[in-house]
This record gives C-alpha cells, structure tokens and sequence, in this order.
C-alpha cells in the first residue's frame, strides 16, 4: 500500500483544513494500524532478537506490507513522514527507551499526538473517543470541538459513557449476559484481526458493561500464538479469545479452557 498516495488522495477529495487534517490523519491511522503485541511479551520470553527485530523495522510510507507496529516505529517512519508531506508541519518527537510520541500546533495549542501509549490504535475500531491526542500543558476544554470535527470528517467516535447509554444494559443482567453481549460486539467489530487490538475491546468492553467478577490470563505459544481465557466463577462459564484466521470470542467447555491454558505461557 502507498499509504502516502491515498491519505493524499483522502485528504485531497475533503478539502480540510491544518487542524482538520491533524486530526484526520491521526484517526486513519489508528483505523489502519495495530500494536504489535510480540513486543511486549518478547521481553517475557527473554527473545531479544524479536524484540530487537520489531523496535529497529523500517517502515516506508510509500509501500506498506505490515500493519503492525509500536511507538518507536510508527512515530518516526509513519507519522512523521506523513505530517510533513501532507500537512506541511514537522512533528516534535519524543524519544526515550520505553515509549516514543510526537506533538504539533493544533488549534492554536500543543497537542500530544501518542497512537500507541493510550491504546488509541484500537478505541478508534471500536467507535471509541481518543484519549492519546490532547494538549500537552492545558486542560481539554475543547472536547465538544473536537467532536464536532470528527463527525464533519466521519467518525462517530462515542464517550465510555456515551457508550454505556448507547447499550442500554439492565443492572439486573447476569454476567454470563453480560458477556455474551460483549461476545456479540466482539466479534461483529473490526478489532478481529490483531491479538491488541482483540484484547483491549473485550478488556475496555468488560469495564464499560461491568464484568469485574472473572479470572482472566493471556496465554501465548513461543511463536506468539495468543489466547486470552476468561473465567466466570459465580457462572462456571468459560470463553476463549482464539485465532482461526480472525480473533472469535467463544463459550468454550472446560476441558478444552484446561487444555489451551496448560499448553502456553501465562502473563497477567
């Protein structure tokens, strides 16, 4: 993919404006790109190489064949590249061992633009408000504004709370209900593809609808094959978040919840 080529094209079609496409372009890539989980547990497994491979891989905007990344490679080989061909700014990064972001002047403010840092690359494939772009030394009184601008530009990005009012859950729902409705979001949603961007919409799900009563472990193979398995014990319910091409959530029995966790790693 020449992902330069179409957000120009993108961006080109809708005639915006700095600020309009600051945004814009934030937004597509959080639609775009997901977090590469292999980091963060490469660590666990004491694979320095993988670890090593995925914070030093080059990205060129002009031909795009992985889509999973993290902030030391997104920031750099993405973003910035993108910000000053398309919208004729340069970014300021911010660059240390553990975490790397960027800012800019966006209406008339310093704005922290962090994709990766508050799990902004999957609230926005769940229809979730952003939280990793906002002002770096003032209070964000412009949240309507923004908003505002996202819908002008076709997001319907929604507040957890607006969220919460939107599903309309019965405070006497059982949780086996309940996660069954988060089953349900789950897997008609577009978080389906990458194992982060699986985990954090049924973890950010699980808070919205109030599932707190449940033992949960992510478990993983030495080639990153992830599961994560949930266990409701006021239920004695079971599910499995598996891949088989696409992440599923499903109800699994518990013969076949042992078997998964026996066979991986495990990390809280």
């Amino acid at each position: 993919m020449n992902l330069l080529y179409k957000l120009n094209e993108e961006i080109q079609s809708r005639h915006l404006s700095i600020d309009e496409k600051i945004r814009y372009i934030y937004l597509r890539l959080c639609e775009i790109f997901s977090f590469d989980t292999k980091w963060y547990y490469a660590n666990y497994l004491n694979d320095y190489n993988t670890y090593r491979k995925i914070k030093n891989k080059y990205f060129n905007v002009k031909n795009i064949d992985e889509f999973e990344v993290v902030c030391h490679t997104i920031v750099p080989y993405i973003m910035e590249p993108l910000y000053r061909e398309l919208v004729l700014v340069d970014l300021e990064i911010y660059e240390s061992d553990s975490h790397t972001y960027a800012s800019t002047i966006f209406q008339g403010k310093d704005y922290k633009l962090d994709l990766t840092g508050q799990s902004d690359l999957a609230y926005v494939k769940m229809g979730l408000m952003t939280k990793g772009f906002k002002p770096l030394m003032y209070a964000f009184d412009n949240e309507k504004d923004i908003i505002d601008m996202d819908r002008s530009l076709g997001f319907s990005l929604l507040s957890e709370e607006d969220y919460k009012t939107k599903l309309a859950i019965n405070p006497n729902t059982t949780l086996f209900e309940k996660k069954l409705v988060v089953m349900d979001l789950f897997n008609n949603s577009k978080c389906l593809e990458y194992y982060s961007d699986a985990r954090t919409f049924i973890s950010k799900m699980d808070e919205i609808i109030g599932i707190d009563k449940q033992e949960t472990g992510t478990f993983f193979s030495k080639d990153y094959n992830f599961h994560h398995l949930y266990f409701l014990p006021t239920e004695d319910k079971y599910f499995a978040l598996s891949k088989d091409g696409k992440y599923k959530l499903s109800e699994v029995d518990e013969e076949k919840y042992e078997s998964l966790s026996t066979l991986y790693h495990k990390t809280r």
